[in-house]
């Protein structure tokens, strides 16, 4: 449940930045969010090892 509420967060951020902000300010939240998908991938696999 952690992953998907974590991947919600960030996808509503990414949505949400491009619909209110100019472009020159969505572009770093979509970095962010993409740095965090690649720098969570340990922490994820470790919680979907512990539901199984």
């Amino acid at each position: 449940m952690t992953v998907l509420l974590v991947l919600l967060q960030l996808v509503a951020a990414v949505v949400f930045s491009w619909l209110a902000w100019p472009a020159w300010a969505a572009v770093p939240v979509t970095v962010l969010a993409a740095a965090t998908c690649v720098t969570e991938r340990r922490r994820w696999r470790w919680l979907w090892g512990n539901v199984v």
